[in-house]
């Protein structure tokens, strides 16, 4: 079990998360020992880059995430009250909040439809940096949007007999579009209160968003590092991990639309490898949950996506997106 204690009110210690602790109470005592889940697979505490300069939902800009892994040790989550892995029938109600999600980050009408892509035109759509194309697959239906209508039907056209995995294959659709840079693939995992899995020992401590130790942490470790774990843009409170008086790992959440909110980890690299990030991400997701939200997991190395599936987080799908070559370019390349 987890713990949290307030930086304000002292060492008085609550228990992490009271929707998530009565759910796991529940399923004990009707499913007894035959319900018990085996062990989690090894996970490594480590960081890498989940390969995105995607824009922010919460205000448009750029945003990076980062998985918890040895070379940068810190990622980027997000939450919401629902479940993730490879999607399913028992995912639908979880599947269906996902693509209401973004379906609303797409900024225009568009719809998940089975075996085929809708693509939208949109100059709002935060599923890709701006004047870029987006694809998000979810189970076996893709969105995409695109910054105009010849985009918009070029990519519908290449990409519409394709499995929906494909889709967003960074190798398949380079042979199909003239790409000109990619960000991604990254998986889309998402998870509710009664798949939820918090892992971890350690006291974790919680403090406002803003604290100094928070702020010395985010400037003790490579400007690179800071920026992509987003926890500088946290709204929720931060869950910490002393060793005495020194922030070691921190976590929080940025609220985004659809009541999701963006989990950010982030671990002072000479404590990586050490599961502190699974512990404070726990909290994190707690309290997510705990609020009503729903947790999504954004990430595209395998480590990242081992250390969502020890919490509980299922994949649903994933979002590439590609900036492609201007028209002229384009043909210029065909005739080399």
């Amino acid at each position: 079990m987890v713990l949290f204690r307030s930086a304000t009110t002292g060492p008085a210690l609550t228990t992490l998360g009271t929707a998530a602790a009565s759910t796991r109470k529940a399923q004990r005592s009707s499913t007894g020992t035959q319900g018990r889940r085996s062990a989690p697979e090894p996970v490594t505490d480590q960081a890498v880059d989940v390969g995105s300069r995607q824009r922010d939902p919460a205000s448009g800009e750029q945003g990076n995430s980062v998985d918890d892994q040895d070379q940068a040790g810190c990622f980027s989550v997000a939450a919401s009250r629902t479940a993730c892995h490879h999607a399913s029938m028992t995912d639908h109600p979880l599947l269906d909040r996902a693509r209401r999600l973004w379906s609303d980050l797409a900024g225009a009408p568009v719809a998940f439809k089975d075996a085929a892509i809708d693509v939208a035109v949109s100059s709002r759509s935060l599923l890709c940096p701006p004047g870029w194309v987006g694809v998000v697959g979810l189970g076996s239906a893709v969105i995409g949007t695109a910054p105009d209508g010849d985009t918009a039907e070029m990519v519908r056209a290449s990409l519409s007999d394709l499995p929906s995995t494909a889709m967003t294959d960074p190798a398949v659709v380079g042979g199909r579009l003239p790409v000109a840079e990619v960000l991604g693939p990254a998986s889309l995992a998402y998870c509710d209160v009664a798949g939820f899995r918090p892992v971890g020992f350690e006291v974790v401590e919680m403090a406002p968003a803003g604290h100094t130790d928070v702020g010395t942490l985010l400037a003790s470790v490579p400007a690179e590092d800071a920026d992509e774990s987003g926890l500088a843009e946290i709204t929720s409170p931060a869950f910490v991990v002393r060793t005495g008086s020194e922030v070691i790992a921190a976590a929080g959440y940025r609220t985004w639309p659809c009541s999701t909110a963006h989990v950010s980890v982030l671990t002072v690299p000479a404590k990586r490898g050490r599961g502190l990030a699974r512990t404070v991400a726990a909290a994190a997701v707690t309290h997510a949950l705990d609020g009503g939200l729903l947790p999504q997991w954004r990430a595209r190395p395998d480590a990242s996506r081992r250390v969502a599936r020890a919490l509980g987080f299922r994949e649903l799908g994933s979002q590439l997106s590609i900036c492609l070559l201007p028209a002229g370019a384009a043909e210029s390349v065909d005739h080399l």
